[in-house]
């Protein structure tokens, strides 16, 4: 009866441990997997908030492209013989402007060129090459049904856009679904035309960013619901449709999120995946409030919570694991401790009733050596119980760690957001200003004086993006997102470039540029020469900036396997004090010698970045 009340006892135990460690065990697994959850629907929403502002980026260059042509246009005098030739020009330039744009054209009412007829031309770009296509009737121009793209720029006055249905331009090129954007053109403060472009939905969704999985689904919506495109290679089921003819679970929250231009986010059925799926619609932001667009994004979640599934799966697993194992040590413990136990008392009960010769030698020694055994039991224990402290301190500065990261990363992507809306923000203007200048550098009528203004407007307007460009390519290389465009490139034609811009450099100090090459050097090779040409011209800029007197070299020779490019110069040098801050960003040495040199602190920087 003692040996069974002592194991009641030690049974009563060990299952409050083990009800302690299921509950424990179950605590951790739901925090976990909600967090876990959490951090995927945000990442889902961070992706598809970067995909809208990708569109919505094209969409404001197409706005900025119209208005530098249609403020070049309002110029052309309109009495000379050569206008519409200078129209047809300006347009050719306009769909030159980008690979991606499908059709250009120009309509002029009739009457303000020579002549009483109505003036209309349409270049469309077919596998690379522009066509000029059929002229449209003035009739079918003057008619908003059959016209919109045209006639609501004409009403409203301002830069419209219209998500036009599939359209045949006439040069034997497939049609397609596009979006048009057309601006009036203005003269005497009064509209005597206007002018646009097409461009194709594949080309708003044709980039890295919207390749997703199988079971992925990306559409283009109206905001009456009617699906513009879809990336899916099946899209044809359900393009040109209405996003609310389908039977979506949460049909209601996709229409008020619609009706009110908010940001929707939820799990749902999607009947396009076939599965329950993370349902992300972003509106997109366009130069027409009127006519919304938005992003829907449908996410299986297999896919989004595949990370949390797994972390959870193996959470059971080493949960299962211990329970085995504890059981095992019940298991043990019984046969091992009990048991002995149980011969122990026997034998203290044969010693009580004077039965010394009952003992045999063999029971002492099982005796001593349990208490051996609970000995080390306890000591074991204690053990266990250090090393569960131990190991709840390593999860706490774990979970520390992880916070400290995650807000690390949230201010990294809060900087680069930043830096991309400013650099969106400011490159519209400039892309007009460089336009503008541009296209008045190539007016013959102006004065020295005037082309002077228009030239430092230009260079100033450069100088601008290139600070810019800079601080996006140091943006990009710190948060790891920059990619190296690899292709075969000419070497010997990059080293003349070098040579010539190296010449040019060193002409305003009145140095002497030398250039060394090696006969072994290679004429081709395979890598980003962009990157490679940005490098070598900025340090071959920075020598050139910093020396007052002397020369600058740029040195090429073939080691083994390898190039070694060194540029050196005959300036004051750098101090040994300052050599460590060298590559810093935003970092300019000897502030009170260079104050004359302008720069950024930029160059070394993105130079040792690319490099590594």
């Amino acid at each position: 009866m003692r040996t069974t009340i002592f194991a009641r006892i030690l049974l009563a135990t060990l299952l409050p441990l083990v009800l302690v460690f299921c509950l424990v065990v179950a605590t951790i697994s739901n925090i976990i997997y909600a967090n876990s959850i959490s951090v995927a629907q945000e990442a889902a929403s961070r992706k598809a908030d970067y995909m809208s502002l990708q569109i919505s980026d094209k969409l404001d260059n197409m706005a900025g492209y119209l208005s530098v042509i249609s403020q070049a246009m309002s110029e052309v005098p309109h009495g000379n013989s050569h206008s519409r030739a200078q129209l047809d020009a300006l347009t050719q330039r306009l769909i030159m402007a980008d690979p991606t744009f499908l059709c250009a054209w120009y309509a002029i009412d009739p009457g303000v060129l020579p002549g009483t007829e109505h003036t209309q031309k349409t270049f469309v770009r077919q596998n690379g090459i522009v066509y000029e296509a059929d002229e449209v009737a003035v009739e079918e121009l003057r008619d908003p049904e059959k016209s919109p793209w045209y006639t609501a720029a004409i009403k409203s006055g301002k830069l419209s856009q219209n998500l036009i249905d599939e359209y045949d331009y006439g040069v034997g090129s497939e049609s397609g679904v596009a979006i048009a954007m057309t601006i009036p053109i203005f003269a005497a403060d009064r509209i005597i035309g206007a002018a646009g472009i097409d461009i194709y939905y594949t080309s708003l969704l044709n980039s890295e960013v919207f390749e997703q999985g199988d079971d992925w689904r990306t559409l283009l919506v109206a905001e009456n619901g009617k699906i513009l495109y879809s990336t899916d290679k099946e899209h044809e089921r359900y393009s040109s449709r209405n996003l609310f003819d389908i039977p979506f679970s949460n049909l209601d929250s996709l229409k008020t999120a619609m009706a009110n231009g908010h940001k929707l986010l939820e799990e749902a059925y999607s009947p396009l995946a076939k599965a329950n799926s993370l349902i992300n619609l972003s509106p997109i932001r366009t130069i027409d409030p009127s006519q919304r667009i938005y992003l829907y994004l449908s996410t299986p979640v297999k896919d989004v919570y595949a990370v949390a599934r797994s972390l959870m799966e193996l959470i059971i697993f080493t949960s299962l694991l211990g329970l085995v194992l504890l059981g095992l040590s019940v298991f043990a413990a019984t046969r091992n401790i009990v048991r002995p136990i149980k011969q122990l008392t026997v034998n203290f009960d044969k010693v009580s009733r004077g039965d010394l010769a009952a003992v045999s030698e063999k029971e002492t020694a099982s005796a001593s050596s349990t208490v051996v055994e609970l000995d080390i039991l306890q000591t074991s224990l204690r053990k266990m119980l250090e090393e569960v402290h131990q190991a709840h301190d390593l999860r706490l500065k774990a979970t520390e760690e992880r916070v400290e990261r995650e807000r690390l990363l949230a201010v990294s992507e809060a900087k680069t957001n930043f830096l991309a809306n400013m650099s969106h923000e400011i490159r519209t203007p400039m892309n007009a200003i460089l336009g503008i200048a541009q296209i008045l550098l190539h007016n013959n009528n102006l004065s020295e004086q005037e082309r002077k203004y228009v030239n430092d407007i230009k260079i100033s307007s450069e100088a601008l993006v290139t600070i810019i460009n800079d601080i996006l390519d140091i943006s990009k290389l710190e948060s790891g997102k920059l990619t190296l465009e690899e292709s075969d490139f000419d070497f010997r034609e990059l080293l003349e470039n070098m040579r010539a811009m190296g010449e040019y450099l060193a002409a305003p100090n009145s140095l002497e540029f030398i250039h060394t090459y090696d006969d072994a050097l290679p004429v081709c090779l395979h890598g980003d020469d962009v990157r490679l040409r940005q490098v070598l011209l900025n340090l071959i800029s920075n020598a050139c900036k910093f020396t007052s007197e002397g020369s600058v070299s740029f040195t090429v020779t073939v080691e083994k396997s390898s190039l070694r490019f060194i540029v050196a110069d005959t300036g004051s040098g750098i101090s040994v004090e300052e050599m460590e801050s060298l590559f810093e960003p935003f970092k300019r040495l000897d502030t009170t010698r260079n104050r004359k040199i302008q720069g950024t602190g930029l160059g070394l920087s993105i130079c040792k970045n690319l490099v590594e």
